[in-house]
């Protein structure tokens, strides 16, 4: 699961050991001016984990088990997507402007609240951009 940290100019996006075995990557920084969205996703392995899912279709690296898990750098239509998403676990999602991936979707470790994050994330996007 992903450690989400805020500074006053960006986002920190820490996985832990095991997840970034799995997906190859261990930490991002994301400039705060760089985000453009940012989305609660319920259950986001009705999108990214099914067998039959379209939507981010070719691993480049990274780990996919249909059903459980999707770790890793995909293809999707918008560009490279970077996910770390567990079946039955709520995730955020953020569109990027700038820099490698379009979209990184990671799973939140409960007991941490991804709305509350979200707007955690959102009112420090405010703040950047005054």
């Amino acid at each position: 699961m992903a450690h989400i940290q805020l500074t006053k100019a960006d986002l920190i996006v820490t996985l832990s050991v095991k997840d970034t075995i799995a997906a190859m990557r261990h930490k991002f920084t994301i400039p705060l001016t760089a985000i453009s969205e940012v989305e609660v996703l319920p259950e986001p392995s009705t999108l990214y984990n099914s067998p039959l899912s379209t939507e981010h279709s070719l691993r480049i690296m990274g780990t996919r088990i249909p059903g459980v898990v999707s770790e890793g750098t995909f293809t999707s239509d918008s560009g490279l997507t970077f996910l770390e998403v567990y079946d039955g676990q709520p995730a955020l999602s953020l569109t990027v402007t700038q820099g490698h991936y379009t979209t990184i979707v990671v799973s939140i470790d409960p007991p941490d609240n991804p709305t509350d994050i979200a707007a955690a994330i959102r009112q420090a996007i405010r703040a950047a951009t005054q």
